[in-house]
């Protein structure tokens, strides 16, 4: 859950942010700049507790952050537009390294009158017979889905699609149909009416890790 993964995600950011910036110091009058890559789900619930606790700890640094897809972040290490990313795709690139923080599992949200909220867990069956709300194709979470249904055998009804997490609740919330997102969602969501069933059979997860330049001084600090 949220609470478990916040101590691992501002062990990896904390010391980053601070390297990145020259080893600021608490008390320190002037400002500097971190840039920072993050998922939309990641950047709207678990980075910026983590942030709070780096803004008591150094008040000089000032945490720029940018909300993009996966597959963009890798981009914006390596061309120095961000410091760092946080991501679900490990990159390929040997340019770039990758330590992993947290995995994710997904989920599907529905409205409480929903069938499918009266089960404790959905199968990928269970999910084909309704009409789906997913991400956009360029999302991780799109591609882990779409990979589990072909081993499956499956075929689904694409309702309806969208970039962002809040978007795809808010059309769940108006009963468009299901919504199939990481748990991790819940960081994000404006309506708590929605029900979250697990996906199973089998489950399927999103591992999520920083990701640095090969060269600098943003190796991990364990």
């Amino acid at each position: 859950g949220a609470d478990a993964a916040y101590p691992a995600l501002f062990k990896a950011v904390n010391p980053r942010v601070v390297i990145f910036n020259n080893g600021q110091t608490k008390g320190a009058q002037k400002e500097t700049l971190a840039t920072v890559g993050a998922l939309p789900s990641i950047a709207a619930g678990l980075l910026p507790r983590a942030m709070k606790q780096l803004a008591d700890d150094h008040p000089g640094i000032v945490v720029r952050v940018t909300d993009a897809l996966a597959g963009r972040i890798a981009a914006l290490v390596k061309t120095g537009e961000i410091d760092f990313g946080i991501s679900s795709q490990m990159p390929t690139d040997r340019e770039l390294t990758y330590h992993h923080l947290i995995t994710d599992r997904l989920c599907a949200f529905a409205v409480p009158d929903h069938p499918l909220v009266r089960k404790k867990t959905a199968t990928l069956r269970d999910l084909v017979t309704y009409p789906l709300i997913l991400l956009v194709k360029e999302s991780s979470v799109r591609d882990i889905f779409e990979r589990a249904l072909e081993k499956e055998g499956l075929k689904i009804t694409v309702a309806h699609e969208s970039i962002y997490m809040s978007t795809a609740l808010g059309m769940a919330h108006a009963g468009l149909g299901v919504a199939v997102l990481p748990e991790s969602a819940l960081q994000v969501a404006s309506h708590p009416a929605l029900r979250i069933v697990p996906v199973s059979s089998p489950a399927l997860t999103l591992k999520i890790g920083i990701i640095t330049p090969l060269t600098g001084g943003a190796g991990f600090l364990g």
